[in-house]
């Protein structure tokens, strides 16, 4: 298919998903389960909750049609005493994370339960998937150039992972039914601003695709 890249920064080209990954930000129990750190500390977004079954469909049929699937979790490092040594800009905003929460290889840290497993887990430690991990080593050893981003939260992590993959010159799936964001202006104006790195289709579009 061909679809018109706006603002200038890439001609328009023919598009097709044969060499894609599915990159999943954040959809772990942390953030989305009502038992995860964020929901008991009255955190939790409902507008995540409603993209959680359009993400379900699209994971099911990217591993359907063989194509990666790859969860970016959001983490804190932590000391002996098991208190965040990292993280300022969360643990600024989000205090009780000092303490508990998006601790590395927990339940917290996992696939949200209601969503399919993913074939790979990237832990990173900031907003961005490729920021100070292996994501980008692993995507151009499984020969990848295409990535289809999508969770949470729209004006933050996806796109901090959407900016650094048009960087490292990823051609860019962004479905607007697929992310989320505490605030709707927020994520509609973010959506706007990606517009130009990315093809934006909703997630039955891309479902058509595979």
């Amino acid at each position: 298919m061909t679809r018109e890249y706006v603002g200038g920064y890439r001609a328009a080209e023919a598009f097709d998903l044969a060499r894609a990954a599915l990159l999943v930000i954040d959809m772990t129990n942390d953030f989305g389960h009502p038992d995860g750190v964020y929901a008991r500390h009255g955190a939790s977004s409902t507008a995540l909750d409603g993209i959680v079954p359009a993400i379900g469909r699209l994971i099911t049929s990217a591993k359907a049609a063989r194509m990666p699937v790859i969860l970016c979790s959001q983490f804190v490092f932590t000391g002996a005493d098991g208190r965040a040594i990292s993280s300022p800009g969360l643990t600024t905003a989000r205090e009780w994370l000092i303490d508990e929460g998006l601790r590395r290889n927990t339940w917290g840290t996992s696939m949200l339960e209601s969503l399919p497993a993913a074939d790979i887990t990237i832990d990173k430690p900031r907003a961005s998937g490729f920021f100070a991990t292996p994501l980008d080593l692993l995507l151009r050893g499984l020969d990848i150039d295409t990535v289809i981003v999508v969770g949470a939260y729209t004006n933050q992590c996806i796109a901090s992972t959407v900016r650094d993959a048009w960087a490292l010159d990823y051609r860019i799936v962004l479905p607007p039914d697929g992310t989320a964001a505490f605030d709707p202006t927020l994520h509609r104006a973010t959506l706007e601003s990606l517009s130009p790195l990315s093809v934006q289709l909703n997630v039955d579009e891309v479902i058509a695709l595979l």
